[in-house]
């Protein structure tokens, strides 16, 4: 038998590695899909916490401020100061309050506060202090927001956020900011900050590249955990393969000595042990290995025994023939005395019951021999219908592949035409634009008068430029049709051939298993005819008893029965013949019994 190269270990060993690294890869791309997923949602939640930190700072410190400038109210109100005075001092108390943990150049926290009044007058600013006293009503940023008019709105309303583009605090860059302004009516003041986001987007930006480098190493981690569960995942695959497939390949082994003929094999203990479906198969194959023994000994046993009888039944014959003679010498020899013709005939006697004993034997062997041969002849007969069915199958299946190539014939017919008219078209095309261009030689002779005709001829030129590039590519699908059509034409004769061949091979197995059945329904014939001699062999020798029966009766008469027993003598020796015949017949067929039987070990 030849050995396929990868078998049964390695497809099993190939479906649990594919398994175990399909369902690690899988764990490990949602391992890092999640993280990634944690990643971005960690980076949206602190960029809103920290706006919504930085904007709570800001409205906490914008209040703070009011505060300070509340206190000083509160003095020009109690006349420890005026209310000039109180407004200066107050200015300058904001003008000097930072918060924040950035510094700028000077080393002063980069977090300030600028005062507007509610007519659009610069009141105070720390970074723009020369334009103190100016009316910014009209101040825009760079995408046209009027910042003090938005801010002038939001703080009418109890104080809120407005977003614009603003100096940052080194006088030069403009970056967007979100402030938070509040009023202070007493004075009609509206105090304002804010932070640039560009400053916020830094630190977002400096987190995400920690949190990248987090997730870098997280992945690293992840893939060489995801390696060494591979490499364990192999290690695990190879030895529960190795531990399946041993008793598995045991059995295999079993099952080819069985094939062999041997069924004195050992069924593989390791597969008896094992509790499953393995299990069950190895109980299986031990309990059909003993039954099939015990039938192989017991066939051999019969085929040893029907030897021995054709023997017996053989040498039964020859000694019935010795008998037949000697009781014809007796006969003839009568008149030497009426004892020792008893003597004869009570010989003769005990040699048929013998004889008959071994014809009762012999129907028994052949009774059982025409039952096998009946089994053996209705699996031929189905065999034979199996293969009826296998052939009209074919024949089926060879008519559908015909029609197929008669169509594909017929498309490629189709195509062919279709390509001869793309070619007449492509000729018509050629000849149109020939006259439109004579056409146009013809209207420029004529001058004004040909104008329209040259339009006309110009349009009918960009038809024919058209049509030509229209059946240009008609030519190109068709050649493409024609070249597929000729290689389902190619394909469909190959099917066609290889369905001849198998119809060939499905004639000649038919044949075969005619001819089986023919010799099987012959040996049954042939087993039917020993049976029916056998019986006859059988009625023979009743009446030979009968005959010596009746010579022993009347032994004392024997010269009035000299020429009856003798013409009854002469019957038995041909009976004899046939019994010897029939035994000769069963002594061959024993030995092709025995030949088949040799087979098995």
């Amino acid at each position: 038998m030849k050995k396929r190269k990868f078998g049964t270990r390695g497809i099993v060993m190939l479906t649990c590695m594919s398994i175990m690294i399909i369902s690690v890869v899988i764990t490990a791309l949602i391992g890092l899909i999640g993280v990634s997923r944690m990643n971005e949602n960690g980076i949206q939640n602190y960029d809103a916490a920290m706006n919504d930190g930085y904007n709570k700072e800001i409205k906490t410190q914008v209040q703070t401020a009011i505060s300070v400038i509340s206190l000083y109210y509160q003095m020009s109100e109690s006349g420890n100061l005026t209310e000039e005075e109180a407004k200066k001092q107050a200015e300058e108390a904001v003008r000097n309050m930072r918060y924040g943990d950035d510094y700028d150049k000077d080393g002063v926290n980069d977090g300030y506060f600028w005062i507007d009044s509610t007519d659009y007058t610069l009141v105070m600013h720390p970074i723009l202090a020369e334009q103190e006293g100016d009316n910014r009503k009209e101040l825009k940023d760079q995408n046209g927001v009027y910042i003090l008019q938005d801010i002038m709105k939001t703080a009418e309303k109890g104080g809120g956020f407005n977003e614009f583009y603003f100096t940052k605090s080194d006088g030069k860059t403009v970056a967007p900011k979100v402030a938070y302004s509040e009023a202070f009516k007493p004075w009609n003041w509206v105090v304002t900050t804010g932070n640039y986001v560009d400053d916020m987007r830094s630190q977002l930006k400096d987190t995400s590249h920690n949190m990248d480098a987090i997730i870098a190493r997280i992945s690293l981690q992840l893939t060489i955990a995801v390696a060494v569960m591979l490499v364990i995942a192999v290690f695990i695959c190879w030895g529960a393969t190795k531990k399946i497939l041993r008793p598995i390949i045991e059995l295999k082994e079993n099952l080819v000595k069985f094939s062999e003929g041997d069924v004195n094999f050992a069924v593989s203990k390791r597969a008896l042990r094992c509790r499953d479906e393995i299990g069950i198969l190895a109980e299986s194959l031990e309990k059909v290995r003993g039954v099939m023994k015990q039938i192989v000994e017991e066939i051999k046993k019969s085929s040893n025994t029907i030897v021995e009888t054709g023997k017996v039944i053989k040498q039964s014959s020859s000694d019935s023939k010795e008998s037949s003679d000697e009781m014809a010498n007796a006969i003839r020899n009568i008149s030497d005395g009426a004892v020792e013709q008893a003597e004869g005939t009570q010989s003769a006697a005990n040699e048929i019951e013998v004889m008959d004993e071994m014809i009762a034997k012999m129907n028994e062997k052949i009774q059982a021999m025409d039952q096998l041969s009946g089994e053996m002849y209705e699996a031929g007969s189905n065999a034979g219908v199996i293969m009826t069915e296998l052939e009209q199958r074919n024949d089926t299946t060879k008519g559908a592949i015909r029609n197929v190539a008669e169509q594909i014939g017929k498309t490629n017919d189709s195509v062919q035409k279709i390509k001869e008219c793309t070619q007449l078209i492509a000729q018509i095309a050629e000849e149109t634009n020939l006259l439109s261009l004579n056409a146009s030689i013809e209207a420029a002779r004529a001058g004004e008068a040909g104008k329209g005709f040259a339009v006309v001829a110009d349009q009918i030129k960009q038809l024919a430029d058209e049509s030509q590039e229209s059946t240009i590519t008609i030519e190109d699908i068709v050649d493409t049709l024609l070249e597929e059509s000729a290689q389902m034409v190619s394909t469909m004769r190959i099917l066609d051939a290889e369905t001849k061949e198998q119809q060939t091979k499905l004639d000649e197995t038919k044949t075969k298993f005619a001819e089986v059945s023919d010799k099987i329904e012959l040996t049954q014939n042939n087993i039917h005819a020993i049976f029916e001699s056998a019986g006859v062999c059988r009625e023979s020798a009743d009446k030979v008893n009968e005959v010596i029966t009746s010579l022993s009766a009347i032994s004392q008469q024997n010269a009035a029965s000299t020429e009856q027993t003798s013409a009854s003598m002469v019957e038995m020796n041909e009976n004899v013949k046939k019994l010897s015949q029939y035994a000769a017949e069963l002594d061959q067929i024993s030995d092709e019994l025995l030949r088949t039987m040799s087979f098995f070990n």
